[in-house]
């Protein structure tokens, strides 16, 4: 679980990166959204997470 939130994390640090150096609109919105569903999921599978350890 730690090396998956690692990841995540790591993956969505780049992502936003990413939307910082992005020319083009369609890009960014795109960029963008890829960023909102995988902070997304990670939020969820972290509550789920959390509620199996009690």
């Amino acid at each position: 679980m730690l090396l998956y939130m690692f990841v995540c994390s790591v993956m969505l640090c780049v992502t936003a990166y990413q939307i910082t150096i992005e020319t083009s609109a369609a890009q960014r919105f795109l960029t963008t959204e890829y960023l909102v569903f995988g902070v997304s999921q990670l939020f969820i599978y972290c509550w789920h997470t959390k509620h199996r350890c009690y």
